[in-house]
């Protein structure tokens, strides 16, 4: 195994100083793949990716291209950015062994080059020593969750950290996402707070799913994505809508945003827009909140942290993303947990890891019976 992982890593280094590289998939998880091999001092050549709207743009500077024959291939190795292996990815290994290229690997190929993977904006490599290394934490969750199912997950998720083998998480359709009603009960007056509402994906699925849904707060704070929440508001009826530009945290700061790709905004110390942050209990606590949804790509603990009146008061359900950190699981269900009680915690996975739910169900809303 240690002479495997030598040659792997050897390998990587020599196509870092041999290879022009270029990134399949100009999304999220390239734009951040793209920065982490700068940070690395080595440029990327370009993207390839079969979406014709992106033809002809950039992402992180670097312009993007459908994909084609290059004269040498062999000069190149293409990095297909992806969460997740599968269809998908067997078929574009295909086109781009038709179109000639030797060099092929997916981003999780590169999860033992530690060096790359430093600042990662989520996890691409998991942190394999600090996963063992607090492995009773882990155990002591499992202890908590209450059902088998969410205890399976959690087994699933960290064999996937251990040696990235995604194929044995179970999971649920994405647009399934944060709407679990097999754990929880459907109300027609359910009033939604969503810290880090994006693009508004959720809202558009949770209205289709909630007709007579009472309110529903979007919280966002990058401005290009505000203003899609703000024609959705208008489409959709301006009375039952709030949108609310502004950062989350738990305390009154500033902070600096990184955009990648128009796929997704990320607190980050070297971003390029600064942005003012509050807690939620500073303008949101009088707001009759029912569910609380919190997806902030990494700022989690703060944003809940900030939002304790919120959830003292109101007792929400709590749907809140936990796969930004290998440490996440457990620490938001202690930090939950601490703010008060009569809640059971479930877990769910809709893609891989990188779309696993800790949902918080207090009694009044639960539909499931406890196993513990």
């Amino acid at each position: 195994m240690i002479c495997g992982l030598f040659w792997e890593k050897k390998m990587l280094t020599e196509i870092l100083q041999d290879k022009k590289i270029i990134l399949y998939g100009a999304g999220c998880c390239g734009a951040i793949v793209a920065e982490l091999f700068n940070k690395q001092g080595k440029e990327i050549y370009c993207f390839f990716d079969a979406n014709q709207k992106k033809k002809g743009t950039s992402v992180m500077g670097i312009r993007v291209e459908q994909p084609h024959w290059i004269e040498e291939p062999e000069q190149y190795c293409i990095i297909v950015c992806l969460l997740k292996r599968g269809v998908i990815y067997t078929n574009i290994l295909k086109n781009m062994q038709q179109l000639g290229y030797p060099n092929i690997s997916h981003i999780y190929d590169w999860k033992n080059y530690r060096e790359l993977f430093q600042d990662q904006a989520l996890i691409i490599s998991p942190d394999v020593k600090k996963i063992k290394r607090n492995w009773q934490s882990y155990e002591w969750l499992n202890g908590k969750l209450a059902d088998q199912e969410s205890k399976e997950t959690l087994k699933a998720v960290l064999e996937f950290m251990l040696d990235l083998d995604e194929f044995g998480i179970d999971h649920y359709p994405l647009e399934e996402q944060y709407f679990a009603y097999d754990i929880y009960h459907k109300i027609e007056d359910e009033y939604v707070i969503d810290c880090g509402a994006f693009k508004g994906e959720v809202m558009d699925i949770f209205i289709k799913k909630n007709a007579k849904y009472a309110h529903y707060m979007a919280i966002e704070p990058d401005k290009a994505y505000v203003k899609e929440l703000e024609r959705k508001r208008e489409e959709k009826g301006k009375s039952k809508i709030t949108v609310v530009s502004m950062a989350l945290s738990d305390c009154r700061e500033t902070l600096c945003l990184s955009n990648y790709g128009n796929e997704n905004s990320i607190i980050r110390e070297d971003g390029t827009e600064r942005v003012e942050a509050t807690k939620l209990d500073e303008f949101a606590k009088e707001y009759p909140c029912t569910f609380l949804k919190i997806d902030v790509e990494g700022y989690e603990k703060k944003v809940l942290k900030g939002a304790e009146k919120v959830i003292r008061k109101w007792q929400p359900i709590i749907a809140v993303a936990a796969y930004h950190h290998e440490e996440d699981f457990y620490e938001l269900y202690k930090i939950i947990e601490e703010m008060t009680s009569g809640y059971s915690f479930y877990l769910r996975s809709y893609m891989n890891l990188h779309e696993t739910i800790l949902y918080a169900i207090p009694e009044h809303r639960r539909s499931k019976q406890e196993i513990n």
